[in-house]
């Protein structure tokens, strides 16, 4: 700037090649690192988010804060020596600050020590701010959640107990209860189509999830165990990945086999192998299911009630009905089921009824002549 200066004063054209030349280099600077300047500055307000959440958070007067007390004068210290003074209050001010002094340029190699050497501050303080972050959202969320608990812990067991759970999700849930592994054995869930029963995997699923994430169930009680949570909910086939439903199923029941092998886990799996017919679906269903719950608690959902008593040692039957007016989860297998009367709702001239009908008696008094006779068939 002096050389401008005295250039101007004198008019010597040889302190006029010197300005020149200076200006050029200051330019050739300013294009060099300018887009990273300005990359860098983006990255430093985000750390500048940081450390005043840190020092504001600190000076709550909840528990909550207390982890960010100890060095909350620290990062606003830090917080103070990032921060640059804004010169855009007085139009082309910032711009000539930052082509004719380098202002931004040096603040970012000036800036860049700072943030090397305060890397443990920044780390600690992200972490800490986080999980402050976390639990508070939290909070916000059980407040505002129709009905929760924390969460007991089945230390050792694969079952769990769940009561008037319900999905978060759907618009007004009707809580269910149910408690599994009691026994040792997992759960064959059955019911009429459109009763629930996927939706009930779900909302298991789901409580099972967030209680071993963050201890907490949407349920007015729960106890629950410390184990991972696998699921098979919905394959279908792929026109792109070429892959069949039943290949898709077979490739997840490979995955799922595999995933036991490593220790106790929690499988839920609904209407398994449906992508073949209904002989070896069966076949596969119970050689998979059994050989899981060899090792783990599943809970299967299917409409292939035969397998109940195929898997009655390892899986006790549970029935998801309306009992009393109140739907429920109760023991036993589904009697009443209602494919054919859902058909009859696109039967106008009752002819499908009727031949449905036949074909299902023709069946039932075959496929249900001796239901006890297939519970060796697995040992």
């Amino acid at each position: 700037m002096a050389v401008v200066v005295l250039a101007l004063a004198t008019g010597w054209l040889p302190l006029w090649g010197v300005a020149l030349v200076l200006w050029l280099l200051l330019m050739a600077i300013q294009l060099r690192w300018q887009h990273s300047a300005a990359s860098w500055q983006l990255q430093l307000d985000t750390i500048g988010h940081l450390l005043r959440a840190h020092a504001s958070l600190a000076g709550l007067d909840d528990a909550v804060a207390a982890p960010l007390r100890p060095d909350a004068a620290a990062a606003g210290k830090l917080h103070r020596r990032l921060w640059q003074l804004s010169l855009t209050f007085v139009p082309g001010l910032q711009e000539y600050g930052d082509w004719v002094l380098l202002r931004n340029i040096r603040h970012y190699f000036a800036s860049r020590v700072v943030v090397t050497a305060q890397l443990p501050l920044l780390r600690s303080s992200f972490e800490r701010v986080a999980t402050v972050e976390a639990d508070l959202a939290l909070a916000r969320h059980l407040a505002g959640a129709p009905r929760y608990c924390w969460a007991d812990s089945g230390a050792g067991a694969t079952g769990f107990a769940l009561e008037h759970a319900v999905h978060p999700l759907l618009g007004a849930p009707v809580p269910l209860s149910l408690r599994v592994g009691d026994d040792g054995r997992g759960a064959f869930i059955s019911g009429q189509n459109g009763i629930g029963k996927s939706t009930l995997l779900r909302t298991v699923g789901l409580n099972l999830v967030t209680a071993r994430a963050f201890g907490f169930c949407y349920a007015d009680a729960a106890v629950t165990p410390d184990l991972p949570v696998y699921a098979s909910m919905q394959n279908d086939d792929t026109l792109e990945g070429g892959e069949s439903l039943y290949m898709a199923e077979v490739r997840r029941a490979g995955e799922l086999l595999a995933l036991a092998r490593r220790g106790p886990a929690i499988f839920l799996i609904d209407e398994i192998f449906r992508g073949t017919n209904h002989l070896e679906s069966v076949s596969a269903s119970a050689a998979v299911l059994d050989t899981l719950a060899e090792s783990g608690c599943v809970l299967v959902s299917s409409h292939n009630l035969i397998l109940a008593p195929l898997l009655a040692r390892r899986l006790a039957p549970l029935c998801v009905a309306r009992f009393d007016g109140r739907l429920q989860v109760g023991w036993g297998v589904l009697k009443d089921t209602n494919g054919l009367s859902l058909l009859a709702t696109v039967d106008n001239d009752g002819l499908l009824a009727a031949k449905a009908g036949r074909v299902h008696d023709k069946l039932a008094d075959y496929y249900l002549a001796y239901p006890q006779a297939c519970e060796s068939v697995l040992d």
